[in-house]
C-alpha cells in the first residue's frame, strides 16, 4: 500500500477553475485501493492468520508441559 500512496495524491498543484480539490477524494481512492488489495490477498491473509493460531496453540502447549506461566 505504501507504494500506491504517491499515485493517490492529487496531480495538480493549483486549483482548476478556482475550485479547490475535494479533500475526501484521496481517502476514497486509498480505501478503494486498500479494499482491492485486501480482496486480492485475502487467501494469503487467512492462511497467515491460521498459521499464527497454530503457533499460539503450540506455544501454549509447550508452556503447559514445562509449567511456565504465560507472559502478559
Amino acid at each position: 500500500m505504501t507504494a500506491l500512496i504517491p499515485t493517490l495524491q492529487p496531480r495538480r498543484t493549483s486549483y482548476r477553475r478556482g475550485k479547490p480539490p475535494d479533500p475526501r477524494a484521496f481517502l476514497e481512492r486509498y480505501r478503494s485501493n486498500l479494499a482491492a488489495l485486501t480482496a486480492e490477498r485475502q487467501p494469503e491473509i487467512d492462511a497467515l492468520s491460521r498459521k499464527l493460531v497454530r503457533q499460539d496453540r503450540a506455544i501454549a502447549a509447550l508452556r503447559d508441559r514445562r509449567g511456565i506461566s504465560p507472559s502478559p
